[in-house]
């Protein structure tokens, strides 16, 4: 099911010293946080002029995004598109 906010996918990663014995100290814990964001194509309100495309490695077209759209995902790495009933993922 998909909500009207954006996912955040909070990761802890586990950092060692690489180098000699840290003696009896415990090892440092980082919590990471991941945004992505949520697009609802029905929402998308821009002129034509400003659409990108979505290709895929052969040049397909999947999807024509709003520019400011397209950005976020680009520098997120990741989004969801949601297009009626359907959601996509694209990485």
């Amino acid at each position: 099911m998909v909500h009207n906010f954006s996912l955040l996918f909070i990761s802890l990663f586990l950092l060692a010293g690489c180098s000699g014995s840290q003696g009896d100290s415990l090892p440092l814990i980082i919590p990471t946080i991941y945004y992505k964001p949520i697009i609802y194509k029905a929402k998308e309100n821009c002129a034509s002029s400003d659409l990108k495309d979505m290709i895929d490695e052969n040049d397909k077209v999947l999807i024509s995004l709003c520019k400011n759209s397209y950005d976020n995902c680009l520098l997120q790495g990741s989004c969801f598109v949601v297009e009626g009933e359907k959601t996509r993922a694209f990485n």
